[in-house]
């Protein structure tokens, strides 16, 4: 391959090696020492042929038709990330920010099979707890208003009837102030274990327990009080039903289904407490022989607070909140409790505790 012919100049642009003549249209870098220009390189600058000339040519034009549509399939494109993905992304954004302001009842659009359509999917989960919970929480508030407003208004007026002189101060006066004290009491203790319950901070003092003896002996405390309301009580429970359980918690349970099978049971009837265990449960049962529950009110049985109006009151039928303690404890134990229709046709409320080593 022939080189071009190059020529050597001097700092004032002088020939001094080289090729003498050269072509119109050269090219001439400086040779710099020190910073200072001392001299120069030359040569010729290469021709251009025709062809390259027509490449040249044919390659701006192809550029030019190209471009429109490259902008075109890049605004398309762009439009259709937008879509996919920006889009989606944006709702998301502006949901969590929605339910920031307590705007629960927040929705997101779902239908993609994608991992955006899965988040989507979730964050309605989520909104939709976040709704349950809060508007089971603004009825607990509510309710509690109401449990705690009856009490007080009776000792209210109770304690004017005593100042005004319409009533006097006798000892019947100071039992019925003091009965709706200890009722009051007992409700905010309810209360407390219930919300202890929720928040985790209910303590277990776990020890080996004989729970067919227990049984009996939480049986026995209503005997008396049954008998004089006509009901027979029957107690089934297995020797030697070690279990490693809190065992006044579970008394506190069994106390608790029976208080509400005496309340809310008709007699005479049939009322039953058993205790059995099977491959890996202890189970306890309390039944009654009726009325029993409509079948939709059997799984809110456990709600706090909740009432079956047309079988309880608040005279006869407590705070409605016996049986919300009974599931707490029996789930701080890592049991389930359920509520279903007796073989007599009552309520039948069945604990089942896994097993636990008692040595």
């Amino acid at each position: 391959v022939a080189r071009p012919p190059l020529q050597l100049q001097d700092a004032d642009g002088h020939y001094l090696r080289g090729a003498r003549q050269l072509p119109e249209g050269v090219l001439r870098e400086p040779i710099e020492v020190d910073e200072r220009t001392v001299g120069y390189i030359v040569w010729p600058q290469a021709p251009r042929h025709p062809e390259q000339i027509e490449f040249a040519h044919q390659q701006m034009m192809h550029i030019w038709r190209i471009t429109p549509i490259a902008l075109l399939v890049a605004a398309a494109f762009a439009a259709l990330i937008t879509a996919l993905i920006v889009r989606p992304i944006r709702q998301l954004s502006g949901g969590a920010a929605a339910l920031t302001r307590r705007e629960f009842a927040t929705r997101l659009p779902e239908g993609r099979r994608d991992e955006l359509g899965e988040l989507a999917t979730d964050f309605n989960r989520l909104a939709s707890a976040l709704e349950g919970y809060d508007g089971r929480q603004r009825q607990w508030l509510a309710d509690i208003s109401h449990e705690l407003r009856t009490p007080v208004a009776v000792l209210r007026g109770e304690l004017e009837a005593l100042l005004d002189g319409l009533r006097p101060a006798d000892a019947g006066a100071i039992r019925s102030l003091r009965q709706e004290v200890g009722r009051l009491e007992a409700l905010i203790g309810d209360l407390q274990l219930v919300a202890l319950a929720e928040s985790g901070g209910l303590r277990l003092n776990l020890a080996p327990t004989d729970l067919g003896a227990l049984a009996h002996q939480s049986a026995e405390r209503f005997r008396e009080r049954l008998k004089a309301r006509g009901f027979e009580l029957k107690v089934e429970a297995a020797p030697d039903l070690m279990a490693n359980v809190d065992g006044q918690r579970i008394e506190q349970v069994l106390a608790n289904l029976i208080e509400n099978a005496l309340r809310h049971a008709t007699a005479p009837g049939p009322l039953s407490v058993a205790v059995r265990a099977d491959a890996s449960h202890f189970v306890l049962t309390v039944a009654d022989g009726g009325p029993g529950v409509p079948d939709e009110a059997l799984p809110r049985l456990f709600d706090r607070l909740y009432r079956v109006e047309a079988a309880r009151t608040r005279v006869a039928g407590g705070a409605g909140l016996g049986l919300s303690i009974c599931k707490s404890i029996v789930e701080a134990h890592g049991g389930t409790i359920a509520a279903q229709r007796s073989a007599a046709g009552g309520l039948e409320i069945l604990v089942r505790i896994p097993c636990r080593s008692a040595s």
